[in-house]
């Protein structure tokens, strides 16, 4: 609904500004900025830890901060206000249940950061883009998130592997690529297994909030697995992003 409203309504106004709950602002600014292609007008997410009916509340700076962002800056992008930093939607993700300052982008700077003034750095915007803006309705919901842990038994994943069903399964590493012991390289065939037998989409990340996983360095002296590996699997970076085809926009739009 968010994404027709906008785009029933995109020419009329400069800018949009949508009020969410925090808890999966980020998952909607992710969404977002993927369904509204080619955006040529900020779309701005905000919303507040403490609601604004309250005598002392964050909702009423964040609300004005977007409102400045949405009505004066040239932003072709959907962004994240809150606690005086604007962030990229998709590289946004909330860090904090308890304070105002909620939200982080651990692998991506600031769009923006309100002091005294509002300070854009502009090196990082994305380009306007060349394009006519679209929409993609369409969501794909059949998506498995994983966990792993030392000593996971990759065996369990067979059956996602092996079903019919469409699937896209995304691993979250507590390593960053450096171990290649027999556990993880049988993990790494049965990914293998997953890309071109059963044409499963395979996303790993890692756990921590900075940095990505190597599956170079998990299979390092063994060019052919590594080769493999970089064919097969698609490697995104942090946590939550999809920086890949992120990067692809930033470069179509460009």
């Amino acid at each position: 609904k968010l994404c027709q409203q906008v785009s029933t309504n995109y020419y009329k106004y400069d800018g949009f500004i949508i009020l969410h709950g925090t808890d999966t602002m980020s998952y909607t600014a992710s969404a977002l900025s993927f369904m509204l292609e080619n955006l040529s007008k900020p779309v701005v997410l905000t919303g507040a830890q403490i609601p604004i009916g309250e005598v002392f509340n964050d909702a009423k700076n964040n609300l004005i901060a977007s409102l400045c962002v949405a009505g004066q800056c040239q932003i072709c992008e959907v962004c994240l206000m809150f606690n005086c930093k604007l962030l990229r939607g998709n590289r946004s993700t909330k860090f904090d249940a308890w304070h105002q300052d909620a939200f982080t982008s651990p692998n991506f700077p600031p769009l923006g950061v309100f002091g005294i003034e509002l300070e854009m750095e502009e090196e990082y915007f994305i380009a306007a883009p060349k394009k006519r803006f679209q929409t993609h309705l369409k969501l794909f919901n059949n998506i498995v998130v994983i966990w792993l842990i030392p000593g996971f038994n990759s065996d369990l994943l067979r059956g996602l592997v092996e079903s019919n069903d469409e699937i896209a399964i995304v691993l979250s590493f507590y390593q960053s690529g450096t171990s290649h012991g027999p556990s993880t390289m049988k993990l790494y065939q049965l990914l293998r297994d997953a890309k071109n037998k059963h044409k499963k989409e395979i996303v790993l990340m890692s756990q921590c909030a900075k940095g990505h996983v190597d599956v170079y360095a998990s299979h390092a002296g063994n060019e052919s697995d590594a080769a493999a590996a970089e064919d097969d699997v698609v490697v995104t970076a942090g946590t939550g992003a999809d920086v890949q085809k992120e990067e692809k926009q930033q470069t179509d739009n460009g």
